[in-house]
């Protein structure tokens, strides 16, 4: 499985599972036949539910507040 470092990835990064993103304070696991992508403002996304994009929330909040 790839690891990757999130703070040397492109902003239009697309990285397909199975994968590893790390950075200093989290790890990202990417399933395999999952894609996460980054933004132009360095957000990971997520497809989830078919084509629905949903950001990963990196601030500490949790998904789905």
């Amino acid at each position: 499985t790839p690891v990757y470092a999130r703070e040397r990835l492109p902003l239009d990064a697309q990285l397909a599972g199975p994968a590893i993103l790390e950075q200093m304070d989290t790890t990202i696991l990417i399933e395999p036949h999952d894609v996460a992508a980054s933004d132009e403002d360095g957000n990971i996304l997520f497809p989830i539910r078919g084509d629905i994009p949903v950001m990963l929330i990196d601030q500490g909040i949790p998904l789905g507040q």
